[in-house]
């Protein structure tokens, strides 16, 4: 992977000098990544990229910058349509599972229980992970550009577009999140929610 330089760690003897190497958020964003959803993910790289070759001046900067727009565009249409088929699909499940609870506690099914939790901790990643590659990629682009009034306002466009968009203002995968640790703490832990989140682990499970 790609390294650079980071700040000192202190704390170390005088004139003894250690460097901090902090990997790259493009390669760390790609450890970070579910396999499964790869595609579904910011081409972080790709779009930092036409960054590279958007120089102001040349002959070729209106039409990079109007790339740079179309692609940026796709990418949050992309990440956030995702985000919202998984939600739907992980809001319907715990749904059922708290139907059955209701029914039948005896039934239910820890295994369950614990794949449900380890899907649900994947798509916050999911957000996390593609909210800050954009953050990162827009604070870049009006670095590029210039921070000129107008620009400023199209960089603020931008970023409203992802703030407002599902997979950063929704918060249905919390509630569900909350729903299934207090279905989890009543069918095992006698209602315990706090005993229910130290019990599941964060693994990454398969899709739903």
């Amino acid at each position: 992977p790609a390294w650079k330089k980071g700040a000192r760690q202190k704390g170390r003897p005088e004139g003894k000098e250690r460097v901090v190497w902090i990997m790259k958020f493009g390669s760390s964003m790609q450890k970070r990544v579910f396999a499964e959803w790869k595609q579904s993910y910011l081409d972080y790289n790709n779009i930092k990229g036409i960054l590279k070759l958007m120089v102001p001046g040349s002959d070729s900067y209106e039409a990079t910058r109007e790339s740079f727009t179309a692609v940026i565009q796709t990418e949050i249409s992309k990440v956030n349509q995702h985000y919202l088929a998984q939600e739907a699909l992980v809001t319907e499940r715990v749904a059922a599972l708290k139907e059955q609870y209701k029914r039948d506690p005896s039934n239910t099914q820890k295994e369950a229980c614990f794949e449900l939790n380890a899907i649900i901790h994947l798509l916050i990643d999911f957000c996390d992970l593609n909210y800050n590659a954009f953050k990162k990629l827009l604070k870049k682009f009006l670095k590029v550009i210039g921070s000129s009034e107008d620009n400023i306002s199209v960089h603020r466009s931008f970023l409203k577009q992802v703030n407002d968009s599902g997979f950063n203002s929704s918060d249905s995968i919390q509630q569900s999140l909350f729903t299934l640790q207090k279905i989890f703490a009543s069918a095992f832990l006698e209602g315990n929610r706090n005993n229910a989140k130290r019990s599941f682990k964060h693994t990454k499970g398969g899709l739903l």
